[in-house]
């Protein structure tokens, strides 16, 4: 009787396992408190322990707020709070921070928190206060205590940290920084 349990469990395992995978082109969404739609207003919130799984987007947070378009999936901006870990397949980065808001159309990403960190390819920055990047025009503001931007010939410390970078030959070169610091 053991053995034959042990199989008939071992099978439900396994298939169930199958089943929930997610295919190419899906999303899959859980939360431990469900979503709530806002259908007039055009948004949605995601309720505690979320994860979002994506072929181009991974988020873990405790709670999103997400505003579309035209339907649900026509995603506009996204704001996610409590332990933000992301990784984007689509901007090439991937960063931590207690605040996360994602702009689609501006591809404009913005992190705040104690320890908030943003990577890409080309670039690490550090921040207890906020990091800003806009991916469209390489626009970026790293502001508050510990803020740092690191890439392979710079390190710079400093409490305010404005630049500008440009893509060349799909790397991102900075072209312009302003530092501002009390110690410097």
């Amino acid at each position: 009787f053991k053995m034959k349990f042990l199989f008939i469990f071992s099978y439900f395992v396994i298939f169930s396992s199958i089943c929930l995978a997610r295919e190419f082109g899906e999303t899959e969404i859980t939360t431990e408190d469900g979503i709530e739609v806002f259908q007039n207003e055009k948004y949605y919130l995601l309720k505690k322990n979320v994860v979002i799984l994506s072929d181009n987007f991974n988020l873990r947070a405790d709670d999103v707020k997400i505003n579309f378009d035209k339907n649900m999936y026509d995603i506009v901006e996204l704001d996610a709070k409590g332990g933000v870990n992301f990784n984007s397949e689509e901007f090439k980065t991937q960063g931590s921070g207690q605040y996360l808001n994602l702009k689609v159309s501006l591809e404009e990403i913005r992190i705040d928190g104690l320890k908030s960190e943003l990577f890409s390819d080309d670039f690490k920055m550090f921040s207890d206060g906020f990091i800003i990047v806009n991916n469209s025009n390489g626009k970026f503001f790293i502001n508050g205590p510990n803020s740092r931007l690191i890439n392979e010939s710079i390190y710079i410390e400093a409490e305010s940290i404005e630049g500008i970078f440009s893509n060349n030959n799909d790397k991102k070169q900075i072209t312009y920084l302003n530092i501002v610091d009390d110690k410097i």
